[in-house]
């Protein structure tokens, strides 16, 4: 994420969208600044990243504790818990995030932490949490992303191979992160190479 942030460098504005189970806000742990349970905490310090164009969807269950909510709250962060997701749809939290994330910015950063779904739907992830997003609904949340036509900077974290016996996450996985390139490639007209079609082949609209 830092990268991103000097590449843009202090003049262009950054936005940032985490899709996970849990808000990782915690200032310090155990006197350390730099782990996984601190990576909002140190992200949201980022000089050209303001709280207007930060979003979070899907915290849920018991890792969330009381003071990375309060942390959180004290910055400003607009957070989306999973209850609310659901509530409200998919849709509709995700048209107000990408409005955040995306408007008025010059570089947009997706953290997909694949722990946002639930754990009967991604059982391979090293945090697995129960009531979160199914298969269906991760994959409308890549096609809204998709449908901006640009995205800095992607990144897929806590799949585990070691858990993902039958492999249906790692697939899971992959189908979004090309649902999403295919997506902003289309916006672009960059679609495949007639001559590569088979003969007889014709695109429906």
């Amino acid at each position: 994420t830092k990268a991103l942030s000097d590449h843009l460098g202090a003049e262009k504005k950054m936005g940032y969208m985490h899709l996970g189970a849990h808000l990782d806000m915690a200032d310090s742990w155990a006197g350390e600044k730099n782990v996984s349970t601190c990576t909002m905490a140190r992200i949201t310090e980022l000089e050209n990243l303001s709280m207007d164009n930060v979003a979070h969807i899907g915290a849920r269950n018991s890792f969330n504790p009381k003071d990375h909510i309060d942390l959180a709250k004290s910055r400003g962060m607009r957070f989306h818990p999973m209850y609310e997701a659901l509530e409200r749809g998919v849709d509709e939290v995700m048209d107000e995030t990408i409005s955040r994330v995306w408007n008025g910015t010059d570089g947009q950063y997706l953290s997909f932490n694949f722990n946002v779904m639930d754990s009967s739907s991604a059982p391979g992830v090293t945090a697995t949490e129960p009531g979160g997003l199914e298969s269906r609904e991760i994959m409308r949340v890549a096609s809204k992303i998709s449908e901006q036509g640009k995205l800095s900077v992607i990144d897929v974290t806590e799949l585990c191979p070691m858990f993902d016996v039958s492999g249906s996450t790692s697939r899971m996985a992959v189908c979004v992160v090309m649902r999403i390139i295919a997506g902003i490639a289309l916006k672009h007209g960059n679609t495949l190479d007639e001559s590569l079609r088979r003969p007889g082949w014709k695109f429906k609209e």
